[in-house]
């Protein structure tokens, strides 16, 4: 018959089950996140860039590689080469030699700079106190575009500058068919077809003056993976809308007959300072 555990038995059993368990994981995070300031991702911008991609905020992985877009997962660098924006497939260690990049000169900045895992753990204060600086970057740099990878940021950048500041009319000569954000600023291109989900992107109701001229904003989809209502053609499809626009704004886009206007909003920096 076996002999019952006593009640020191038992407890040295409780004791041992306790020291054998495994510790909870700690979870791995991104050695920016509590940073002061002094250690966050870098821009790499130049003065007159094509084009400026800003994105939301760095993901944990580019925090701690301190690289743009440098998740394996994430399609950015995949996206702008098939776009026709590089020559080359870059990689997110190449990421500071996208201001030397051919056939156009590209720039690299944040919204906001602390890294989280999902973009919603971000407050909505971090990413509204975002926009000055991001303006003071464009007339610091005059870039022709700034591209915003993913609708959120164009929805904040606008609800803050309509808010903030007085808009002017600026009448801009660009290429025919070209995919526009607000449909009531242009008609939707008629060379290729344009899906329920293309809406929302392109061209943006927000242009802005600086002293070298004006930039004008675009807007693409995330190109995070875990964003699926556009796979990876159709984020670079969107994205190659770039493109023509890139060359409207050429040496000799003044030659251009078959241009079509586009009455733009727009923000002039060029001789007042901006409010916060």
């Amino acid at each position: 018959m076996p002999i019952p555990p006593t009640s020191s038995g038992r407890k040295a059993a409780r004791t041992a089950h306790h020291i054998t368990k495994a510790e909870p994981r700690t979870r791995v995070t991104s050695p920016y996140f509590h940073d002061e300031g002094t250690q966050r991702l870098p821009d790499y911008l130049v003065p007159n860039l094509d084009v400026v991609f800003c994105g939301i905020n760095p993901g944990t992985e580019s925090g701690a590689q301190r690289r743009h877009y440098a998740h394996r997962s994430n399609h950015f660098y995949r996206c702008v080469h098939a776009a026709g924006l590089t020559a080359r497939l870059y990689t997110p260690q190449e990421d500071h030699l996208f201001p030397h990049a051919t056939p156009y000169r590209l720039g690299l900045t944040n919204l906001a700079h602390r890294p989280t895992a999902r973009s919603e753990q971000l407050t909505r204060a971090e990413l509204e106190q975002g926009v000055v600086p991001l303006l003071r970057k464009v007339g610091e740099y005059y870039p022709r575009i700034v591209c915003f990878v993913g609708k959120h940021i164009a929805e904040v950048v606008l609800r803050i500058v309509r808010k903030t500041y007085t808009l002017t009319s600026h009448t801009w000569n660009g290429p025919p068919d070209l995919l526009c954000a607000d449909s009531a600023m242009c008609t939707e291109p008629t060379t290729s077809a344009v899906s329920q989900r293309d809406r929302g992107y392109g061209l943006l109701p927000l242009c802005i003056r600086h002293a070298h001229g004006y930039t004008y904003l675009f807007v693409t989809p995330s190109t995070s993976a875990r964003v699926t209502h556009h796979q990876l053609d159709g984020k670079s499809r969107i994205m190659s809308y770039l493109v023509p626009i890139l060359s409207s704004l050429g040496e000799n886009s003044t030659s251009n007959t078959t241009s079509t206007p586009y009455v733009i909003p727009c923000l002039d920096i060029s001789t007042s300072s901006l409010r916060t």
